[in-house]
């Protein structure tokens, strides 16, 4: 029997590799921001960055990813950019919370 997910693990898995996804597309199409600036700004690696913007994701994460607002991620986009790192997590935890599958006890208040 599969153990089943906490809310953080779920957070983790499935969540944050969408939202990394849905934002990798729009830094570079909309913002033009490179690979590296982006990796910075997710907290992942360059080559993660290249996977996600060459659509080298399982199709699970795909499926999500189309479901995250691009307004919000475009906001959490300008926060970061900007220095903003509070507001940035916060809107990453906004965004969570709207999906009714994800309760974190991490919420950023």
């Amino acid at each position: 029997m599969q153990r089943k997910l906490t809310s953080y693990e779920n957070v983790m898995a499935n969540f944050l590799p969408a939202f990394r996804f849905r934002a990798a597309g729009i830094m570079a199409k909309e913002y033009r921001i490179n690979q590296q600036l982006s990796a910075n700004l997710l907290g992942v690696t360059q080559a993660s960055i290249n996977k996600y913007l060459n659509g080298r994701v399982s199709d699970k994460v795909k499926r999500i990813g189309l479901h995250i607002d691009a307004d919000s991620v475009r906001a959490f986009i300008e926060d970061a950019e900007s220095g903003k790192t509070r507001d940035a997590k916060r809107e990453i935890c906004r965004m969570c919370q709207s999906y009714r599958s994800f309760d974190c006890s991490l919420i950023i208040k």
